[in-house]
């Protein structure tokens, strides 16, 4: 053995050093020094925790470069809108992080399926991180832009390091550990993946098409504001009614919107979204825990999208873009919420205080909520119908709490709206209903409840009335309902609630509006946020029960046929309307610019394309101009680019 070592020419000493990964200092051959330089890669490259982080950094510059020269070159090579050339960089520099991440910075060993939305979570978290430092920092600080700059780069990645180390990329997670959550996520994406993409459609809709400035009802605020501005009034005035109504989470919301972004009219549209996916979450485990056995199990991607499709339709394109609106979809997500808290099979106190909280919510927010009152002793009814058995069951004692909270409620509105003495001991008007125009409030109706499905088209509106009529009453049929006993299931009574919701709501703006407007206000835009709550109930029980009878896919039935038909013509509402909104906006954006360009002047003609008639804002336009707010804010950010 001795004489093999020295027949390569090494010592047994040398030998050692070799074995140890040492060198002789006296031996300076190229050799030698190529190994030197391969175990210092080889180190770099290893998986300690200080290289994971170097090449977690060198990715993310990479794409960060990836993501300003995409940027660059879609806006002034494509000449895309910088909003949505910001869209298409930013998905070819996840793309880089993405892989760079997966293959050099932790080498996963995962199947892609389950790592990329895992990763997704995370790039989503820094962008909330992101626009959460830059808010606080130069918004409420009102420090240099760079300090929050430096701020996010300092704390971001060590942060986002550590995420993606311990949950995107756990390195325990090889390719056989990861496979039962690969088919996990896979189930997932199929399930929710056509819900998420009509939450992605109405978004891109939003960011193009946003009103730039504030829009009929919104003056309203914008006065509030400004008279809390110079102290005229105190934060109590947002409790006043607006009408015969309650909008206090709305000014809440827009009120602290204005704070932050000085009044930059796309958070208030996406805040509007943000309680639609909110409430859109409620409506989800509605639907899971309806389509709950072996028949309709495999319908949930399809429930789960149509609801998506009616929930985040554009036809309720004024919603949409216009920030006031915001109102609507508190009231709608607290709607959803308080159904889907009051159904629940365990009925916890907790749950019921949610209930409580969402039933507040939506009525402090839009007079429909007042609907839920009703709907919220029917469902406690029927709970405690359910645990007639159960003698300790806590479900009368919230009975009684439902009760006292609605008559309190009911107590506050009628004194501030109908009492003699108003709620200040001045006089109010009270509302005269003539028995000869029930005509019209019952035409409103109809208009309320086909507006969802045909705004597009006014002559098809008793022919989808009573389309809906039919498939509601055919649902109740066959659906597993006991009417002897009076029990209905909690998840077909779910879906009878929202229906209940949608009608109630129907009779309230009838009774408010149809006897000034006529019933073609009946269609307007706002209401079919409302109508909705019809069309999802009536449509999910509707394939629920064809599904637990057979007839959706082996064989098709009339009441599916019908369900089909009214998804092709809420395909075209949805394209009509959302298509005449978004050119609403782009004219709203012409009348600004020639707004800004009369300035000081006010331009009338400007004005009525974001007023009505009977509005006079100089003053309000006055007060935007001189805080820099709203889109006087946005012309002097453009002039500072």
């Amino acid at each position: 053995m001795f004489d093999a070592i020295k027949a390569h020419g090494l010592s047994i000493s040398e030998s050692h050093a070799v074995s140890a990964g040492k060198i002789n200092p006296a031996d300076k051959s190229p050799q030698r020094r190529r190994g030197r330089i391969q175990g210092f890669v080889e180190a770099i490259a290893g998986h300690t925790t200080a290289a994971s982080f170097a090449r977690f950094a060198g990715v993310g510059v990479l794409a960060t470069l990836v993501h300003g020269v995409a940027l660059n070159l879609l806006v002034l090579g494509a000449n895309l809108h910088p909003t949505l050339a910001n869209v298409g960089a930013f998905l070819c520099a996840f793309s880089i992080s993405y892989l760079g991440h997966y293959y050099f910075s932790f080498r996963s060993r995962q199947d892609h399926v389950a790592a990329a939305p895992k990763f997704f979570v995370a790039a989503l978290i820094g962008l909330i991180y992101n626009i959460l430092a830059f808010t606080i920092i130069v918004n409420l600080l009102q420090l240099h832009y760079m300090i929050a700059f430096g701020a996010v780069i300092v704390t971001l990645p060590p942060v986002m390091f550590l995420f993606s180390k311990k949950f995107v990329f756990a390195p325990g997670q090889d390719a056989s550990a990861s496979k039962a959550l690969t088919g996990q996520m896979r189930r997932q994406l199929i399930t929710y993946g056509p819900a998420a993409a009509f939450f992605f459609v109405t978004a891109i809709y939003i960011v193009l098409f946003h009103f730039r400035a504030p829009y009929f009802d919104q003056w309203g605020f914008i006065r509030l504001y400004r008279l809390m501005a110079e102290g005229a009034i105190g934060a109590d005035a947002m409790l006043a009614l607006h009408d015969v109504h309650w909008h206090i989470t709305a000014y809440m919301v827009l009120y602290g919107l204005a704070e932050i972004t000085g009044m930059n009219h796309l958070y208030e549209s996406l805040a509007n979204l943000a309680f639609a996916g909110l409430g859109f979450a409620g409506l989800a485990q509605i639907i899971t825990r309806a389509a709950n056995d072996d028949a309709t199990r495999s319908l949930r991607p399809l429930l789960l999208g149509l609801g998506a499709a009616l929930w985040f339709s554009l036809d309720q394109g004024l919603n949409w873009l216009w920030g006031w609106q915001v109102a609507v979809f508190i009231n709608t997500a607290g709607a959803v919420w308080c159904v889907a808290l009051l159904t629940s099979t365990s009925l916890t106190a907790v749950k019921f205080v949610g209930a409580l909280v969402a039933a507040a919510a939506a009525i402090a927010s839009f007079a429909t909520g007042l609907v839920l009152l009703p709907i919220g002793l029917a469902l406690l009814v029927f709970q405690i119908r359910a645990i007639a058995g159960n003698a300790r069951s806590p479900v009368k004692y919230y009975f009684g709490l439902w009760a006292v909270f609605s008559i309190a409620i009911l107590t506050v509105y009628w004194r501030l709206n109908f009492a003699a003495d108003g709620a200040d001991g001045q006089e109010t008007i009270t509302v005269a209903y003539d028995v000869s125009s029930l005509g019209v409030y019952a035409h409103f109706f109809v208009n309320f409840i086909a507006s969802p499905i045909t705004r597009f088209a006014i002559d098809l509106t008793a022919p989808v009335a009573a389309a809906g009529g039919f498939l509601f009453f055919w649902a109740l049929r066959h659906n597993d309902i006991d009417w002897r006993g009076f029990t209905i299931p909690a998840t077909t009574l779910a879906l009878v609630a929202l229906i209940a919701y949608g009608a109630g709501a129907g009779m309230l703006t009838a009774l408010g509006r149809a006897g000034d407007l006529g019933a073609s206000q009946g269609f307007s835009s706002r209401y079919i946020s409302f109508g909705n709550f019809i069309w999802i109930g009536v449509m999910l029980m509707t394939l629920i029960a064809a599904a637990r009878r057979g007839a959706v896919i082996r064989l098709i039935s009339a009441p599916v046929i019908v369900v089909a038909v009214l998804c092709v013509l809420k395909f075209g509402n949805t394209v009509s309307t959302g298509k005449n909104y978004a050119e609403v906006s782009v004219e709203q954006r012409a009348a600004i610019d020639a707004l800004l360009a009369a300035r000081p002047a006010l331009d009338k003609d400007a004005i009525t394309a974001f007023t009505n008639g009977e509005q006079v804002v100089s003053e309000d336009i006055d007060f935007l101009d001189y805080g820099k707010l709203s889109f006087f804010r946005e012309t002097e950010e453009a002039k500072q680019r």
